[in-house]
């Protein structure tokens, strides 16, 4: 079990990289590599259970790659990762058609998908205070309201 995290560690640790040339996934791993640093013990050091785990996010980004056209002509994953009946909450892929015909499953996907309008709704607020001129702040202003449209009409929705 990994400790908990430090997030003024962490903070620490990549201003020093960004200070350094740039803050890069290898770079983060080329410092938590050291085992006195703060990081090291927030990563999986086994090799086969990291080449594992590593194995098994190659299938999912597999499974993403097969792809159906809508009938009006969007193209999207053909499967979409739900929910199973489970103590565990373990979760299987299986094809959006059929998703879609069955409502408890249908919900998870919208409130999978909100979730991800909810997180670049944040981005969005952050980068509507922190624009560098008026344009930039219309524009972060209509995305703002597009994600609060999605989340509407989703929450009729379910």
């Amino acid at each position: 079990m990994m400790p908990r995290l430090n997030i003024d560690d962490l903070s620490s640790e990549l201003e020093k990289l960004d200070e350094q040339g740039g803050i890069t996934p290898e770079a983060v791993v080329g410092v938590a590599s050291d085992p006195n640093n703060v990081l090291h013990a927030h990563f999986e050091w086994d090799d086969a259970k990291a080449g594992h785990a590593h194995r098994v996010q190659q299938a999912r980004l597999l499974i993403k790659r097969v792809k159906i056209t809508t009938p009006a002509g969007s193209t999207t994953p053909r499967y979409v990762s739900v929910r199973i009946a489970s103590d565990e909450g373990d979760r299987v892929y299986e094809p959006i058609e059929r998703v879609v015909l069955d409502q408890s499953k249908w919900s998870f996907v919208i409130g999978e998908t909100l979730a991800v309008v909810d997180d670049a709704s944040v981005k969005i607020e952050v980068l509507t205070e922190l624009a560098a001129n008026p344009g930039q702040v219309d524009i972060a202003r209509s995305m703002k309201r597009a994600c609060f449209d999605l989340r509407e009409m989703a929450s009729n929705a379910v």
